[in-house]
C-alpha cells in the first residue's frame, strides 16, 4: 500500500491576521504548511514551533525572494497542493490626497504581488497535474467604499485576474478560488 503524505499549503502573507490564523489551522490538522512573510524573525513564536510548519521569507515583490521560498518548500515537503495568496494591504485616504508611489505600492503589492507568486507556483501545479490557487480578496472587490478607492481597484483588479486565470489552468486540473471578507478584527489596516 502506497504511503499517503500529508497536503502541502504555501501562505504568502502569514506572520499575523488571516494568514497567520490559516497557518495554525491547517497544522492543526496535519497539514504541511509553508508560512511565508517578508521578516520572519518577527512571527510569533508558536508560528517556529508548530509541527509540520516551515517559516520563511518572502516579499512578494522580490522575483528572487519568491523563486528561493518555492524552491525551499519544495525541497522540504516534495509538492504544494495549494496556494495561499494572502499578502496585502489596505490604503485607505481621499484618492487626491494619495501620492502616485502609495498608489503603486498598493498595486505591487496587492495585484503584482499575487500574479508574482502564482506565477512562481503554476508550473508546479501543472507538472503535477493538480493544484489549488486560493487568494485573499475582499469585499471590497464587489463593492467599493468611501476613502479607499485605490484599495478597491486592487481587489477588483484581483477578482478580474483570478476569474480570467481559472479558464487558463482549468485543463491542467487546477483550481481557483477567492475568499471574499469583510472587515475582519486584525491589524491588517495598521
Amino acid at each position: 500500500m502506497a504511503v499517503v503524505s500529508p497536503q502541502t499549503i504555501l501562505i504568502t502573507g502569514a506572520s499575523s491576521g488571516i494568514g497567520l490564523a490559516t497557518a495554525r489551522y491547517f497544522a492543526q490538522r496535519g497539514w504541511q504548511v509553508v508560512a511565508t512573510m517578508r521578516a520572519p524573525h518577527k512571527a510569533p513564536a508558536d508560528l517556529h514551533t508548530l509541527a509540520n510548519v516551515l517559516v520563511l521569507p518572502l516579499d512578494v515583490l522580490d522575483g528572487a525572494s519568491i523563486e528561493a521560498a518555492v524552491a525551499a518548500a519544495l525541497r522540504a515537503f516534495g509538492h504544494l497542493d495549494v496556494l495561499f495568496n494572502n499578502a496585502g494591504y489596505a490604503l485607505a485616504g481621499a484618492f487626491e490626497a494619495l501620492s502616485p508611489a502609495q498608489v503603486q505600492q498598493q498595486f505591487e503589492t496587492n495585484v503584482y504581488g499575487v500574479m508574482n507568486v502564482t506565477r512562481a507556483v503554476l508550473p508546479h501545479f501543472r507538472e503535477r497535474k493538480q493544484g489549488l490557487v486560493l487568494t485573499t480578496t475582499s469585499v471590497g472587490g464587489h463593492i467599493a467604499f468611501p476613502l479607499y478607492s485605490v484599495y478597491n481597484a486592487t481587489k477588483f483588479a484581483v477578482e478580474g485576474f483570478m476569474e480570467g486565470l481559472q479558464y487558463e489552468v482549468k485543463q491542467f486540473n487546477i483550481q481557483v478560488r477567492t475568499i471574499v471578507p469583510g472587515t475582519v478584527r486584525t491589524d491588517f489596516t495598521a
